[in-house]
């Protein structure tokens, strides 16, 4: 089926044979079916704390915790900028913002590196079928962001699909429940299957089908999915689980501050049950991925990654973002192992390369973590940077950045403001929710001069979009959704929460 001007809401067919993010084209390589399939799924706003991490927690996660049975679970992987669109850009392009230049939501991902080369669009050139679903860079209708999200695919569900068809933005709420803590329950069983991620882990069933039934070449399929993300619908049954279950309360951080002020305990309680009952939709639905590779056998010849894109908790800040990342790979000495070396998400990008036998690309910025999955004991040079531009007045910004290593975590502002420090530091060994700032205690001073030195800059000028070029992306993208609309019967689905 391909995609065409009375009906773009289809699950569609590259354009060429391949597109890089640039306009880039060059010839695809044979394709081999000896190289492994890959698999990569990305959760939406999730903390780390998982029991397949060796975490006490309520959750309940039997799926997520049977693939890090499998594969080895990386305790502290961290991602590159607490916002979905440039953790994103930074992980699929193997860049560091300090290279991309895109630090917020509002940017396209493109919009400095106009040859950025994503992940689907490298695998596609080197003979890999290539599957997308849900999201990959910030989902958006806008078309800057439309075609890097549609490049480098052979099939990609395309946003406003009929896949997106249970849209509860746009009135579809005659079965929809409460809000509880933040997430829109839906109380019909029956409606299941209408939710977009629901739908989506059906596609991405079909497509684990259709790439191993080819004979002749391999396959790598990304699932994007919206949950964990607040504000997102969450079948009741996930509520139930956790009915007679005692739910901590304490939530480290929000997003903006340390403490929801002004919310009683009780409220908090709903708060992070709405949380874990999105956490346990989302291992379902990663349990019907992982039923098709053993439904269709291909454990022995497939990397399974999951990930999510930054923390739940430390959104918009610097500290607490960890993240979940699990890598399975066939026949790897560290599966079922635990690796407490620090990563960071830009790591996945080389690594997949390097199980896959491909060229390495140059330029890439992460470092392939294979000699992890061998070993997730050996000695590690492990230091995580993760990059954010704080609001400091109306369309001014601090630059700021964080180095984790597995016991201290140093944070550094380029300018002091009126509501931050200039220097945060963290002693994770006896405070890992990073709740006490050491910074001012002389016998930590060499350590943060240490870690202050390895921070990378860059020779880019860090800026976020002002809010009158927000302003402008906003209008220029609903006039062009009033034209899609004239030109098809369906609606496209608005922009996602950042």
């Amino acid at each position: 089926m391909s995609k065409s001007k009375g009906n773009r809401n289809v699950v569609v067919f590259a354009m060429f044979a391949v597109m890089a993010l640039g306009g880039v084209m060059s010839g695809r390589a044979e394709p081999s079916k000896s190289k492994p399939n890959v698999i990569f799924i990305v959760a939406d706003d999730i903390d780390r704390k998982l029991s397949s991490r060796g975490d006490t927690t309520v959750q309940m996660t039997p799926q997520i915790d049977s693939l890090g049975a499998k594969g080895v679970v990386f305790a502290n992987a961290y991602a590159q900028v607490p916002l979905c669109n440039p953790s994103r850009v930074s992980f699929l392009s193997g860049k560091r913002p300090e290279t991309t230049g895109v630090l917020d939501n509002f940017t396209p991902p493109n919009r400095f590196v106009s040859d950025l080369e994503f992940l689907p669009s490298f695998f596609q050139r080197n003979g890999y079928t290539t599957y997308g679903v849900g999201k990959v860079a910030q989902q958006s209708s806008k078309p800057s962001f439309k075609a890097v999200n549609e490049a480098g695919w052979d099939k990609y569900e395309v946003i406003g699909s009929p896949i997106s068809g249970f849209n509860w933005r746009k009135g579809d709420k005659s079965t929809i429940g409460p809000v509880q803590g933040g997430w829109l329950r839906v109380d019909n069983p029956a409606d299941e299957k209408r939710l977009v991620d629901t739908r989506r882990t059906a596609l991405a069933r079909e497509f684990i089908k259709e790439g191993g039934a080819q004979k002749d070449k391999p396959f790598l399929l990304y699932v994007g999915y919206k949950v964990p993300h607040r504000n997102g619908p969450v079948p009741k049954r996930f509520f139930d689980l956790y009915a007679n279950k005692d739910i901590p309360w304490q939530i480290p951080l929000t997003r903006r501050g340390d403490t929801y002020s002004g919310e009683s305990e009780e409220q908090l309680r709903e708060r992070m049950l709405g949380y874990y009952a999105a956490v346990s939709y989302l291992d379902d639905l990663v349990g019907e991925i992982l039923t098709e590779i053993t439904d269709q056998d291909l454990w022995k010849n497939t990397v399974v990654v999951f990930a999510g894109d930054h923390s739940a908790f430390g959104k918009d800040r610097l500290r607490q973002q960890g993240t979940p990342l699990i890598i399975y790979a066939p026949d790897r000495a560290g599966n079922g192992k635990i690796c407490s070396r620090v990563v960071e998400l830009l790591d996945i990008y080389p690594t997949l390369v390097d199980l896959c036998g491909l060229p390495m690309p140059k330029g890439l910025e992460g470092k392939s973590l294979v000699p992890l999955l061998n070993d997730p004991d050996i000695p590690w040079d492990g230091v995580a940077q993760t990059t954010y531009l704080r609001h400091r007045g109306v369309d001014a910004f601090d630059v700021g950045r964080a180095l984790s290593t597995e016991d201290f975590r140093y944070i550094e502002w380029d300018n002091a403001s009126p509501h931050g420090m200039e220097r945060e530091f963290y002693d994770l060994r006896s405070d890992p929710d990073e709740l006490k700032n050491l910074a001012d205690d002389p016998q930590y001073a060499d350590k943060m001069r240490e870690l202050s030195a390895l921070i990378i800059r860059g020779d880019q000028q860090l800026t976020r979009l002002t809010r009158l070029e927000i302003r402008e992306l906003r209008a220029a993208a609903k006039e062009a959704a009033k034209q899609r609309k004239k030109d098809s019967a369906t609606d496209e689905e608005e922009e996602e929460d950042n």
